[in-house]
């Protein structure tokens, strides 16, 4: 059975991740879900594969892709008539990249679930890493300000409907390098300042345990060995 042969996959460097969904599907414009985030990146960011080899600059290599993918399908449906229309295939409304000045903004997305129009229906995830390349699963999605590396495909699409065609940057894999979790914002993030007063350590001795009903477990959870912020070893 002869194998079906796999998308080149890229990767970018390192990114400050906004709004992403890594352990969980996105359900709100599809039922089904997606994983997804947004990478936040200087304008002149360069784009690898996966075996180190660069790409150029990300902006010209996305571009580059769409004029491909355009011209691919063009080549395919161009002069052909839909509806009474003469069928002319001009770049999609939504690319999956934007700059704002000196800043580059790249949209990654994976279906959590897919309908072959020839075969069987599969669930997939993104593989996720930590910074020491080790797979990792985790037990909460990484918040907005997570740095992290993304592995990607690059796959041209058409839109009959419309006749415009793009790409979509296809989520496969996620180097979390730094995570950034729920509960770990720092006082600068509320507005908070300095102010002479109160610091942590002054408050009063707290009651042992016992006064609760609890006695002393041998080998159990200690305090002092939590984890600040929940950033976990990455």
């Amino acid at each position: 059975m002869a194998q079906t042969k796999r998308n080149p996959r890229f990767v970018t460097p390192k990114a400050e991740l906004l709004y992403p969904y890594l352990t969980e599907p996105d359900t709100k414009f599809n039922a089904n879900g997606d994983y997804k985030a947004e990478a936040k990146l200087p304008a002149d960011a360069e784009l690898f594969d996966a075996k180190g080899k660069s790409h150029g600059k990300i902006v010209d290599f996305l571009n580059q892709a769409i004029d491909d993918s355009v011209a691919q399908f063009g080549e395919e449906h161009n002069g052909k008539k839909r509806k009474g229309k003469t069928i002319e295939v001009t770049e999609a409304d939504d690319p999956p990249f934007y700059l704002d000045g000196d800043t580059l903004f790249v949209k990654f997305k994976l279906k959590a679930f897919v309908e072959p129009q020839n075969g069987d229906s599969f669930t997939q995830a993104p593989v996720l890493f930590d910074s020491k390349g080790k797979k990792v699963k985790l037990a909460q999605n990484p918040w907005t300000g997570t740095i992290a590396k993304m592995n990607f495909e690059c796959v041209p699409y058409f839109n009959a409907k419309d006749a415009q065609a793009g790409v979509t940057l296809r989520m496969k894999a996620v180097q979390i390098i730094n995570p950034v979790f729920g509960g770990g914002a720092s006082a600068d993030e509320f507005g908070f300042g300095e102010e002479e007063g109160f610091e942590a350590g002054d408050e009063p001795e707290a009651p042992a345990g016992k006064s609760e009903g609890f006695e002393e477990e041998p080998d159990g959870f200690d305090g002092d060995d939590a984890e600040e912020g929940g950033h976990g070893d990455f």
